[in-house]
């Protein structure tokens, strides 16, 4: 009769220890922020997660897995190559290794910028359009490392990738919004890259699904 009694006393043992683990594995479903100036939205059970990365330029969704569950995750990008995700110290935080070896941060939540502007509506619109009208020409610094240098003419535009290493690339591309948005594109390699105008001093760069900032030089 006394076996009898050890084996409930051992379940209930090995649920104490098991319950407490499963709940320490993070839910990364909802809503995240980017450092990358993005909103991401992740779906998730216990075999697969779903990313869809979404900016002023259009919305992507990728195929991911976990790694460990509730610790590690990764998601591929068509012709980019496998992000790497790990949650940070708590679950609203999730570190992202990219590819090419950029680093991103998320945040639970989403966090938007208020446009800054004054009570007068004609003049935020006189804002815009002196913003749209702005030149992009001159020299851009990437937060990928490489500078750019941009010029135009007519609607096309030309586009210099200068890597840290001094090599030159050659993209050429046109407007798709006169003044605020534009594509480019370089010989032998795959898509284009989507380039939106924030503000004179800023450009947003979404290429295969990859998000950089350039800032004017």
């Amino acid at each position: 009769m006394k076996h009898t009694k050890f084996f409930p006393l051992f379940a209930a043992l090995a649920i104490s220890i098991l319950v407490p683990l499963t709940l320490q594995a993070a839910d990364p479903n909802g809503s995240w922020t980017s450092s990358s100036g993005s909103t991401v939205k992740l779906w998730a059970n216990m075999q697969q997660v779903q990313v869809t990365v979404s900016n002023q330029t259009g919305s992507w969704k990728y195929r991911g897995w976990w790694t460990r569950f509730g610790d590690y995750f990764s998601y591929e990008v068509p012709g980019t190559g496998v992000y790497n995700c790990s949650f940070g110290n708590n679950s609203n935080i999730i570190y992202v290794k990219a590819p090419n070896g950029q680093s991103f941060t998320w945040t639970r939540g989403i966090r938007q910028q208020a446009p800054t502007y004054n009570n007068n509506y004609n003049n935020y619109g006189n804002q815009q359009q002196q913003y749209q009208q702005t030149s992009i020409d001159g020299i851009w610094l990437s937060n990928s490392g490489n500078a750019f240098s941009v010029s135009t003419r007519g609607n096309q535009v030309f586009v210099t990738i200068v890597k840290p290493n001094g090599s030159k690339i050659q993209g050429i591309g046109a407007w798709l919004i006169k003044g605020s948005k534009f594509s480019y594109s370089i010989q032998g390699y795959t898509g284009q890259a989507i380039c939106t105008v924030q503000s004179p001093n800023i450009i947003y760069v979404n290429y295969n699904g990859q998000i950089t900032t350039w800032n004017r030089r």
